[in-house]
């Protein structure tokens, strides 16, 4: 589909230090992934058109390694590793999140992105709702976060509106 597939692909990376539940930190992956249908989306040709397939569920995309025992651990070539493998667009989702656990309490968080779904700003926007329902979960509260609306509403907008007087 894409000549150079890479450079319609974003990574973000950073290092947190504490204590982190694993599991809140996972589930808080899978429940935005969930919410969001750009997240489960995956792209076709069908009949010479290009389609996008919302699925109901997708395969888990979290992985978290544990480097803690590893000293010659090089975080910089799992980032180029994560980037090489690159996204199937017919397959699943096209975001994944990797948590490296390298120690003394400090992890290396590494989201990988398709452009096809999301561009740097929504990425950054989708982090800090992540962040928003670990909190909920670490403090067993019940997650409650703001409306989600459809990316279709925006699609069916845009096909609505008078395209002779809007540009």
């Amino acid at each position: 589909w894409l000549e150079d597939p890479s450079s319609y692909q974003g990574q973000m990376y950073y290092q947190l230090k504490g204590a982190m539940d694993l599991e809140a930190i996972e589930k808080s992956y899978q429940l935005l992934v969930s919410r969001h249908s750009a997240l489960r989306s995956s792209f076709t040709h069908a009949g010479g058109e290009l389609l996008q397939v919302v699925r109901k569920k997708v395969a888990n995309t979290f992985t978290y390694i544990d480097l803690s025992k590893d000293k010659n651990a090089d975080v910089e070539a799992f980032r180029l590793a994560d980037r090489k493998k690159g996204f199937d667009l017919e397959q699943g989702t096209q975001m994944r999140l990797t948590v490296l656990d390298l120690g003394d309490q400090t992890y290396e968080f590494i989201w990988f992105h398709h452009h096809i779904v999301m561009d740097g700003w929504c990425a950054t926007m989708l982090i800090q709702e992540f962040f928003q329902i670990y909190q909920q979960l670490v403090r067993k509260e019940v997650v409650e976060l703001k409306k989600v609306h459809p990316y279709s509403n925006y699609i069916n907008w845009l096909l609505n509106i008078d395209k002779e007087h809007s540009f």
